[in-house]
């Protein structure tokens, strides 16, 4: 503070040192940028902002009141609370988090019925397999831990891979991210359990479609 520097044609003073700001998008890094008083730097349009601790919208009548009492033959002016401006420069942001949740939610869909498809084309492949193992004396309780077993792993190896991939894509899209962290792990925590719980589901009924299967039948179809 106190110092001078060259702007265009003319020497200003520093009176005072603000922090980085974002300008022009939410999206872009915060930038310097230089506040010239009104009267020094005069421009045919300008923005005033209000901070209040009570509800902004219950306000903007008085604001334009006080606005239009010091020059009635103002034009143009338009009082927005905060949310509202921002709401419409969120928008695009919003857009894109709603397709990116209903093509996540078709993703999940697709998943569970692939799991579902995958774990019963094994059991039906299996089927003299567990046919034999019943006929052995192995309890319905022991053949579902192990058709539930051998979907887990392939459960297992999927999440590992998409958790791997999915650090490297967030990193990515970190720029396009607002009010949360790119490494937020309650997310990552509640994605994993979602998804976990969902391929069990997925295994567990081709798993319990299996102990209905007679011995006898399975082997003389074999």
């Amino acid at each position: 503070s106190g110092k001078t520097f060259r702007l265009n044609d003319r020497v200003v003073r520093v009176i005072g040192v603000a922090q980085n700001v974002k300008y022009r998008t939410i999206g872009e890094d915060p930038e310097p940028h230089i506040y010239i008083a009104y009267e020094q730097n005069y421009e045919p349009s300008m923005t005033v902002l209000v901070r209040t601790k009570g509800n902004p919208a219950l306000l903007l009548e008085s604001v334009q009141r006080e606005v239009r009492s010091i020059r009635p033959d103002i034009q143009g002016f338009f009082a927005r609370t905060l949310d509202q401006h921002t709401s419409f420069a969120m928008l695009p942001a919003r857009l894109a988090a709603w397709l990116s949740g209903i093509l996540g939610s078709i993703a999940l869909m697709l998943s569970i019925m692939g799991i579902y498809g995958t774990v019963g084309y094994s059991v039906a492949m299996r089927t003299r397999e567990i046919g034999i193992r019943l006929a052995l004396g192995a309890k319905p309780s022991q053949i579902l831990k192990w058709i539930l077993n051998q979907g887990v792993i392939i459960v297992g190896i999927g999440l590992a891979a998409g958790l791997l991939l999915s650090f490297v894509v967030t990193q990515l899209l970190s720029k396009f991210l607002y009010g949360i962290n790119a490494s937020d792990l309650p997310t990552f925590f509640g994605v994993l359990v979602v998804l976990t719980v969902a391929g069990i589901v997925a295994c567990y009924f081709p798993a319990r479609r299996a102990l209905r299967i007679d011995p006898a039948s399975a082997l003389r179809n074999e």
